[in-house]
């Protein structure tokens, strides 16, 4: 193997190993970051069988990075509530994980859709899950190996994959039992919200915003204990209303920028402040999510700037 070949290689399934790094790991950066060490380590130590492919190679050097990290990140401390860093999902392509796995044109038969894949109740789900688990659960229903060539990837015995699976869809099901799929009605109907909800806070009055948030709802908001968030879920549609009022008396409209974008596969609303107060975030994305009446259910506010950084403002204003 050469480094011509190894630099032909990388090129070819960069953008895959990237994808199947961001659903190990979660955010951009740290998938970033995952796929340059995979490319340092085989320029630094290639496997010495000269007759081995790349693919399979690159897949597991990444791998256990990717272990590696999630490790790491649960020795530290993290300051409020995870959630994934957005990425743009306008075309699905850029995600796409199975040329890393079989030839094109073979139809993939994973429990898990690609896009399903990457939204935030599934990425955040997985975070209840170990490493281990995670990828195999990633490899096996993500990306649809079977449980032969996921040992082989991972280092572990076929015996150990399925027992780890069966343990890793039980985990996922107990972090999010009722786990909303996004389809393309979900996606107009989260559209829909985001227009009344935006009407609402526009307004001004915290009883016209009230009324499209439901009694239920649940705010989780990530600023990574840098700028301005609640370091709690925030329960109830009173206590959500509530807060969002706030935010919205607290802000100068004339400097505040919307617009709607599709992350995650589902429509997201992006904000921009061009002159953030102290603490706060230059810039956040917010999921909003409907229960079946059609009222805001479940909001996922991104504000941690590492999270956020080449996250454009697209889309139509709200």
């Amino acid at each position: 193997m050469t480094s011509a070949s190894l630099t032909d290689a990388f090129a070819s399934h960069r953008s895959a190993l990237w994808a199947l790094g961001y659903r190990m790991l979660g955010t951009a950066s740290d998938a970033d970051d995952a796929v340059q060490d995979t490319f340092v380590r085989a320029m630094e130590r290639p496997p010495s069988d000269t007759g081995r492919p790349w693919k399979p190679w690159l897949v597991r050097v990444l791998m256990n990075r990717c272990r590696d990290r999630l490790r790491q990140r649960r020795r530290r401390r993290y300051v409020g509530p995870w959630l994934p860093s957005p990425t743009p999902t306008t075309n699905p392509e850029d995600l796409a994980v199975c040329s890393l796995f079989r030839e094109a044109g073979e139809s993939p038969d994973a429990r898990v859709d690609l896009l399903e894949s990457v939204s935030i109740a599934f990425m955040v789900a997985l975070e209840a899950l170990t490493p281990q688990q995670r990828a195999v659960l990633v490899l096996r229903d993500v990306c649809d190996c079977d449980t032969a060539e996921t040992a082989g990837l991972l280092g572990m015995s076929e015996g150990n994959v399925k027992v780890t699976l069966h343990r890793a869809r039980r985990a996922l099901h107990a972090a999010d039992p009722e786990r909303v799929v996004p389809n393309a009605a979900l996606q107009q109907r989260s559209l829909t919200v985001i227009g009344q909800f935006a009407e609402a806070l526009q307004s001004g009055d915290l009883a016209t915003l009230r009324a499209v948030v439901a009694d239920d709802a649940t705010l989780v908001s990530d600023g990574g204990g840098v700028v301005f968030a609640a370091n709690k879920p925030v329960l109830g549609g009173d206590r959500v209303s509530a807060f969002y009022h706030g935010l919205a008396a607290a802000l100068d409209h004339d400097e505040v920028s919307y617009a709607v974008g599709m992350y995650n596969d589902l429509p997201a609303v992006v904000t921009h402040l061009a002159n953030p107060k102290k603490r706060w975030g230059r810039s956040a994305v917010l999921f909003l999510l409907p229960d079946a009446a059609g009222r805001v259910a479940q909001l996922y506010s991104i504000v941690a700037p590492s999270k956020l950084e080449g996250v454009p403002l697209v889309g139509q204003t709200p």
